[in-house]
């Protein structure tokens, strides 16, 4: 299988060889193993895992789609952040601002954007751990 990872402002990489991959799907986990049907899905905030050469590796995600078709597994996220990018005290501080901002109150729209960023915040330490 070949892993295929990008984001509007960057390529993570293209065609990368892997055993498996672990995607954050809108509705769940999804595993993927040699041989997996075509699918088209939407993923949300959470943690892709892959195993390279016998290595697993992750990166933290944000809402994105993720295609299979073949031996192709293409993903598409708004944002994406590996573990070499993340300050585990920069990120605390996001999540403790984002959570504030929550208990204070807000309207609907700035609220889900605010969860967002909290999930995306738990991946990212998730990511480092």
């Amino acid at each position: 299988m070949f892993l295929t990872l990008a984001t509007p402002v960057k390529k993570f990489f293209e065609k990368l060889p892997v055993e498996e991959v672990i995607v954050p799907a809108d509705k769940g986990q999804l595993d993927i193993l040699i041989g997996h049907s075509p699918i088209l899905t939407t993923l949300t905030e959470g943690v892709l895992t892959y195993k390279t050469n016998g290595k697993i590796k992750k990166i933290a995600i944000s809402w994105g789609y993720c295609e299979i078709s073949g031996e192709d597994i293409q993903i598409l996220a708004e944002i994406a952040t590996a573990p070499e990018d993340i300050v585990k005290a920069d990120v605390e501080a996001e999540i403790k601002a984002s959570e504030k901002l929550i208990e204070e109150g807000m309207d609907p729209v700035d609220l889900d954007n605010e969860l967002s960023k909290v999930r995306q915040g738990h991946a990212k330490l998730q990511t480092i751990q």
